[in-house]
């Protein structure tokens, strides 16, 4: 197995396993952040604070709103062009699907079955409407 493909699963495999811990001990929130030193810790409070409010189940953060650093150009379609499908099959207001920064309200995150040994842009588009309800 390529080195590459096993450490996306061995983090894919982390996350579920960090949802169930959270499910089973009570949590309310769960949040991710890539350990690559692209989010800011200091902007957590920021993506709590709607789930907090009551006011979404689910935010995920953007690294295409205010500043940011400039990917490939590659790159930056294929984002734009997942966000616009997504957006269009659920009808939500995405910018940047393939952000690891996100908070879940633990209760929506039961209603998530993950299929596959990662979690990427594929799941968004199941997540979305299982969790309105």
């Amino acid at each position: 197995m390529d080195f590459r493909l096993f450490l996306i699963l061995l983090i894919g495999a982390a996350l579920r396993l960090g949802y169930d811990i959270a499910v089973a001990g009570g949590a309310k929130i769960v949040l991710t952040m890539d350990g690559d030193g692209q989010h800011r810790p200091n902007e957590i409070e920021r993506l709590v604070k709607p789930i907090l409010d009551d006011e979404v189940d689910i935010v995920i953060g953007s690294r295409l709103l205010g500043q940011c650093e400039r990917d490939s150009k590659i790159r930056w379609i294929g984002i734009h062009l997942f966000n616009f499908i997504i957006n269009l099959l659920a009808g939500t207001r995405i910018t940047d699907c393939s952000n690891g920064f996100r908070s879940f309200r633990v209760e929506s995150l039961k209603k998530i079955v993950l299929l596959q040994d990662q979690f990427h842009t594929a799941e968004l588009i199941w997540i979305i409407p299982l969790c309105r309800g």
